[in-house]
């Protein structure tokens, strides 16, 4: 299973995949977590701060629970302007049911996880208490683990 449920009151697995670092040098894992009963979006989990943050509405969002992806069949790749390459990983769907995807990018010293909404054309990062967007950036993939067809093989 490549999403392990988790909060901010446990240790992540051992094979949590890191996302990034913050300006301060902690380290970012990717997840996914709930948002009004019926969204998901990426979100940045970061052990060191006890926090996970979403991107959504102009703003940071704090979760205290949140899915974090382990495995280790991912890679990322380059995106711009909403476009994911073949094999992006889906992280969520927002409101209105469209596919949301994982990215990152790098600012202000930092290198952090967001969410790719296509429709929109951009990645978009909690930051600070907002939101910072990015019309280039990397995307969360999946590498044909073994060609089988099976559930980790399958994205998208």
């Amino acid at each position: 299973m490549p999403w392990i449920r988790s909060s901010i009151k446990e240790r992540l697995p051992r094979n949590a995949i890191v996302g990034g670092r913050t300006k301060l040098g902690n380290t970012i894992y990717v997840g996914r977590a709930v948002h009004n009963n019926t969204e998901i979006y990426p979100c940045s989990v970061i052990p060191a701060q006890k926090a996970a943050y979403i991107a959504t509405a102009g703003e940071s969002v704090f979760k205290e629970e949140y899915e974090v992806l382990c495995g280790d069949v991912y890679f990322w790749d380059r995106g711009h302007d909403g476009e994911v390459p073949s094999g992006s990983l889906i992280g969520g769907q927002n409101a209105s049911n469209e596919q949301l995807f994982i990215g990152r990018a790098s600012y202000n010293g930092g290198l952090y996880v967001g969410t790719i909404d296509p429709s929109r054309g951009q990645l978009f990062i909690p930051y600070e208490g907002g939101v910072m967007k990015f019309p280039v950036y990397d995307v969360m993939c999946v590498a044909k683990c073994h060609g089988c067809n099976c559930f980790e093989c399958v994205i998208s």
